[in-house]
């Protein structure tokens, strides 16, 4: 497996290098036979000679016709996406309602428009949420008793937390809440999205992608229910990028002393939600890699305090909006990534399997898998287990090999960019009979046990000026809200964090 994974890497490597002029071949070798010859007037002669310029005009042809090739190649195994047979099915073994209630969240475009038309073909009924209203109302126009839309701008929890109560007013329950909407820093951002900040002041990203669905989550668990009611965040393989450091809060014991001073808490905050010039260096390269982590470590902690059923999903690289204006990015997914849009006779595109796995598989599969504990995650391709194997009980070497050595967000990111995005349709499922795909998550998201703990201990602080019904009474007792408290640091010494895990839960 390894020889393999290494002889993969170096055929992609070559073939990248030789359509982008990296790697010399037969048509510019007479660029070698000057080391032989006087830097005179030779150079300045054969570089006007037409020979030198036939030879770059077939060099041009050459990596035309390979990066053709290459595309046809990938372009031509195109993965077949979810029938209305398998979904019936998955909805009856997983015993939903009718007329089930999905929350989906960024409804507007891409994989959050293309899951509510799915929703709305399996029976269920939608509360559709983004902050495009024109969006919302052709959603709502199109499906008018099936779909019930909110504006709501998840970069303000004010906004958020608005929307939660208006839908807790609009219905009697909810059996699923899909955590979609998110957005990403481009490489080169460093400077204009230095400023970038949320209406609380917290990083943009990180405040979309992961605080404001927490405190979406808290605000409408009176809803949904506690045995078959579920959370599904929609994560990324990017996740590895990240190595938990940037989500690592201070001891919160300082935070009780000034509970509803909300620039407290946030100057406590992980490294990952500031904004401005608090941020690190490499803010802007690792801040998708941490938000997505961040989901991880969610879902695994409701999951280990019995709050509520959480799953996540990894829709790889899908084609949609996500590269924002930047046209050479989204024609690059547009050709290679799977699409979310459904083909003839089929209800959801490839991009949404591994979403609606998370969505309606039993929950005896999902622990039997490893997804409850955080260990897996369900995929749409097997390409990231492949590129980056994860160890059960050690770090990944190559992980490990890059933090070290280079910037290991950057070298993930540029992994996923090239090889995962090429390579992803021949590691998808091959039909529905092939099963979901449990994706191994990270070393550090299945093992930062303590960093999961603190997170979810500092986010909780953080939106409790938007869970009105609680926050009076947590901030009369001065508690955190949650079952683990902090303790000394002689006590976090002396007990390991799963010692501490199974006493809080008890």
């Amino acid at each position: 497996m390894v020889l393999s994974r290494i002889l993969l890497f170096l055929v992609i490597t070559i073939i990248n290098g030789i359509a982008y002029g990296f790697v010399p071949t037969a048509g510019n070798n007479s660029s070698h036979k000057r080391k032989f010859e006087t830097r005179s007037s030779r150079h300045s002669k054969w570089k006007s000679s037409p020979r030198r310029q036939c030879n770059q005009k077939d060099l041009i042809r050459r990596k035309a016709s390979l990066v053709e090739s290459i595309e046809s190649l990938l372009e031509s195994k195109q993965p077949s996406g979810v029938s209305r047979a398998y979904l019936e099915c998955m909805i009856e073994k997983r015993g939903l309602r009718e007329n089930f209630v999905v929350v989906v969240t960024g409804a507007v475009g891409g994989i959050g428009l293309a899951l509510c038309e799915a929703i709305v073909a399996m029976g269920g009924l939608i509360v559709a949420m983004d902050y495009q209203e024109e969006g919302l109302l052709e959603l709502q126009d199109k499906y008018p008793d099936r779909v019930k839309t909110i504006v709501a701008d998840f970069q303000d929890m004010s906004s958020v937390s608005e929307a939660a109560d208006w839908i807790q007013d609009q219905v009697s329950h909810i059996d699923i809440m899909v955590c979609n909407a998110g957005v990403a820093y481009m490489f080169g951002d460093d400077n204009v999205e230095l400023a970038s900040s949320s209406k609380q002041g917290y990083d943009k990203l990180f405040q979309i992608n992961y605080l404001s669905h927490h405190l979406l989550v808290e605000k409408l668990l009176t809803k949904m229910d506690k045995a078959n009611g579920r959370v599904v965040h929609i994560t990324s393989g990017l996740h590895m990028g990240a190595d938990g450091s940037g989500l690592v809060t201070p001891s919160l014991k300082g935070l009780k002393e000034s509970f509803n001073n909300y620039k407290s808490v946030r100057d406590f905050g992980p490294a990952a939600s500031r904004s401005g010039n608090s941020r690190l260096p490499n803010h802007v390269a690792v801040a998708y890699g941490n938000s997505k982590l961040a989901q991880l470590w969610h879902a695994a902690t409701l999951n280990r305090l019995g709050v509520i059923e959480a799953t996540c999903a990894c829709p790889s690289w899908a084609a949609t909006g996500i590269a924002g204006g930047n046209k050479e990015a989204t024609q690059l997914l547009a050709k290679f990534a799977f699409s979310p849009q459904p083909k003839v006779d089929e209800v959801a595109g490839p991009a949404l399997r591994s979403i609606l796995d998370a969505m309606l598989l039993p929950t005896e599969d999902l622990k039997a898998a490893g997804v409850m504990d955080g260990s897996r995650m369900l995929g749409n391709s097997r390409v990231f287990d492949t590129v980056f194997p994860q160890n059960n009980d050690r770090p990944n070497s190559v992980m490990t090999f890059l933090s070290r050595c280079f910037d290991r967000e950057k070298w993930v990111m540029v992994f996923a960019s090239y090889i995962v995005l090429l390579l992803q349709r021949w590691g998808h499922n091959d039909g529905e009979g092939d099963g979901p795909i449990f994706q191994k998550t990270s070393y550090e998201c299945r093992m930062n046990l303590k960093g999961q703990q603190q997170l979810y201990e500092w986010s909780e602080l953080a939106i409790a000026p938007f869970l009105a019904e609680r926050n009076a009474a947590a901030a009369e007792s001065l508690e955190v809200p949650v079952l683990l408290t902090p303790t000394s640091n002689k006590e976090d010494d002396d007990m390991e964090d799963e010692e501490k895990l199974l006493v809080a839960a008890a």
